[in-house]
C-alpha cells in the first residue's frame, strides 16, 4: 500500500534521533563548558523521563504502526497520539489526544479519535521509595468519523505504582472505563467495558541509553476482545539544562488476541519532553539554599575542642 511508507516515518524519525542522541548530548556538554546551559543524565534523570507521576510539565509525541490487523485482509493502521501533563500540588493531570489513520484497499480513513483525560492523585510522598497514584478517568468522543470512535462518554478510575532503583524501573498502570451515554448514532452499540494494564519495566544501560518494556494490554468486555503485546525497545535520554528529552523505540508483537482488528505486530515509538516551571525551578533553589543554611547551623552547633582549666 502506498500509505505505509508515511506511517513508518514517525518510527523511523524515533530510531535516527536516539542513533543522534549521543551527539547531541555531546553538544550540549561542549556548552556547558562553554558556559552554556547543557549538560548530561543521571539515573534520576532517566527514571524520571519514563516516569507517569514526575512532578514536570511534559509534552509526548507517541505513534504506534500497525501493518497488519488481525481478521481484516490487507488493511493497516496508524495511531500517534499528542499528550500533555501537567502537574499541580499533588496531582498529575494528563490530556491524551489520538490522531488515527486506518488504510483498507481502496480506502484511507484519518482523523481524530476519542481524547481522554487522566488525573493522578499522589497518594505517596516524594520520597518514598515506590510511588503510587490514583484517580478517575474520562474519555470523550471526539472521533471526527465514526470508523475512528466509538461513540461514547465513559467515565473510569486508575491506579498506578513505580519503583525506581538506581538503574532499574518497574510498575504497573490499570485503568477501567465503562460507557455512561452515547451519541446517536452509537446508541445501539454495546458499552465500553474496558480494562487497560500497562507493565512498566525499565533497565539503564549507561551513556543515557536504557531497555525498555511498556506494552499495553486491552481486555474489551463489552465487545468481547483482548489484546496482549509484549515487547522490547530502546531509548536514549539526553538533557539540556532544567529540560530533559527522551526519545524510544519498541517494537511489539501480539502474543494473546480475541476479536478482529487487533495488532499482530506493531512499532511504538515517541518523544518525550519534560521540563520545569519558573515555579518549580524556584522551589529547587529554594530548597537548596534552606539545605545550605541548615548544613551552616548544623556545623555552628556542634561544639569545639575543650581546652583543659589552667
Amino acid at each position: 500500500m502506498s500509505l505505509l511508507p508515511r506511517f513508518l516515518r514517525p518510527c523511523l524519525l524515533a530510531l535516527g534521533l536516539i542513533v543522534l542522541g549521543p551527539t547531541s548530548l555531546a553538544s550540549a556538554q561542549s556548552e556547558e563548558a562553554a558556559g552554556g546551559a547543557g549538560d548530561g543524565v543521571d539515573a534520576d534523570d532517566i527514571n524520571k523521563a519514563n516516569n507517569p507521576l514526575a512532578d514536570m510539565v511534559s509534552v509526548n509525541l507517541h505513534n504506534y504502526y500497525k501493518p497488519h490487523l488481525l481478521g481484516v485482509p490487507d488493511a493497516a493502521a496508524n495511531t500517534s497520539w499528542l499528550r500533555m501533563v501537567i502537574p499541580i500540588p499533588r496531582m498529575i493531570i494528563r490530556a491524551s489526544l489520538p490522531w488515527t489513520t486506518v488504510s483498507s484497499p481502496g480506502e484511507v480513513q484519518s482523523g481524530l479519535s476519542d481524547m481522554n483525560v487522566f488525573a493522578a492523585v499522589l497518594l505517596t510522598n516524594p520520597t518514598a521509595p515506590v510511588t503510587i497514584g490514583a484517580g478517575p478517568l474520562a474519555q470523550m468522543p471526539t472521533a471526527t468519523d465514526h470508523s475512528l470512535g466509538r461513540g461514547k462518554w465513559d467515565l473510569g478510575a486508575g491506579f498506578l505504582w513505580l519503583y525506581p532503583n538506581g538503574p532499574i524501573m518497574v510498575g504497573t498502570l490499570v485503568t477501567y472505563q465503562h460507557s455512561v451515554g452515547s451519541l446517536d448514532w452509537a446508541q445501539d452499540d454495546p458499552a465500553n467495558s474496558i480494562l487497560v494494564i500497562q507493565p512498566i519495566a525499565n533497565f539503564q544501560i549507561g551513556s543515557g541509553f536504557y531497555l525498555r518494556s511498556v506494552p499495553i494490554w486491552l481486555v474489551d468486555l463489552g465487545n468481547e476482545t483482548l489484546e496482549m503485546p509484549i515487547g522490547l525497545g530502546v531509548g536514549k535520554v539526553f538533557k539540556h539544562g532544567k529540560t530533559i528529552f527522551n526519545l524510544f523505540i519498541e517494537p511489539q508483537y501480539t502474543f494473546a488476541s480475541k476479536g478482529v482488528g487487533a495488532a499482530g505486530f506493531q512499532v511504538f515509538s515517541g518523544f518525550n519532553l519534560q521540563f520545569q516551571t519558573g515555579k518549580g525551578k524556584k522551589e529547587d533553589e529554594a530548597s537548596a539554599r534552606a539545605m545550605q543554611q541548615a548544613e551552616a547551623m548544623r556545623r555552628m552547633a556542634v561544639p569545639g575542642p575543650v581546652t583543659p582549666g589552667r
